[in-house]
């Protein structure tokens, strides 16, 4: 049998950066290589063989990618002005900074990678967000929520893991309720705005006092307590109590899947994890 050839090009990571030795890590050991892990390709123009003017081959290619990197540590005038042309194309731009006090106001509301002058915490970050834009072609790169980490008892929740959780029945003994607290981290550079609306997802038939069973559909959406705004590096918590009709004394089958879902402006995100609840 022939081997399979994967003949799909590769998608186009164009970079923007000042052009100094100083900063030649930073591409070659974590932006390259944050785009190979991922199956990207990258390049900057000063790598290309063109003719004409150089500000026209930067057009040229910000018009041509898949996606933007801007690394906009130094506050380069010219990487602000390209940036400025990626934005006006509508393209999907990942911003870059070593500082978040670098960050000017303008460009506050946008999302950053802060990496601290740690090529190990680009690269990591960096490659999530490539990740996410190769799955969601169609979205834009940045991920609804994405700054936000959400932990049950001091476990963060990583898709696909297994969360214990206690139960206990009630007095009448015709339910269980699973209390669920959920701790918010803002993991990112700016305040966040506190309009997300937080949800757990089951096909379990579970009740609680703010939930919805979504017509034509098999589960519910249970809507957690609000966060406010988050300042950066701050916390929140946020909370519901599930509920489990008994019948007959039957109690659910355990690991419960789950689906925590961020609702936001531009768009929603959903981490699917496991409830395991004992008494």
């Amino acid at each position: 049998m022939e081997p399979v050839v994967n003949t799909k090009p590769r998608l186009f990571a164009f970079v923007l950066m000042p052009f100094s030795s100083s900063f030649n890590d930073l591409y070659e050991l974590g932006i390259k290589q944050a785009c190979r892990d991922e199956g990207w390709y990258c390049e900057r123009v000063d790598e290309q063989n063109y003719d004409g003017p150089i500000i026209e081959r930067i057009f040229n290619q910000i018009a041509k990618a898949d996606v933007i990197i801007a690394v906009m540590t130094g506050q380069n005038p010219n990487v602000f002005f390209e940036v400025g042309y990626a934005y006006a194309l509508g393209q999907r731009v990942i911003l870059i900074t070593s500082d978040a006090k670098e960050i000017p106001f303008d460009l506050n509301q946008y999302s950053h990678i802060v990496y601290n002058d740690s090529l190990v915490e680009l690269k990591k970050a960096l490659g999530k967000k490539l990740a996410w834009a190769m799955s969601h072609p169609a979205e834009p790169v940045v991920e609804p929520a994405a700054d936000l980490e959400f932990f049950i008892d001091g476990r963060e929740i990583v898709e696909g893991e297994t969360y214990e959780v206690s139960f206990a029945k009630s007095s009448f003994a015709t339910f269980i309720f699973i209390p669920i607290q959920l701790e918010v981290f803002n993991g990112g550079a700016t305040t966040t705005s506190g309009d997300q609306v937080l949800a757990l997802q089951t096909s379990v038939f579970y009740q609680s006092e703010h939930c919805i069973r979504l017509p034509g559909l098999e589960y519910h959406l249970n809507y957690l307590s609000p966060v406010g705004p988050l300042f950066p590096e701050s916390w929140g918590v946020s909370s519901t109590s599930l509920q489990w009709v008994l019948s007959g004394s039957k109690e659910p089958i355990m690991p419960i899947p789950v689906t925590l879902v961020i609702f936001t402006e531009n768009g929603k995100r959903e981490i699917e994890f496991f409830i395991h609840a004992f008494r």
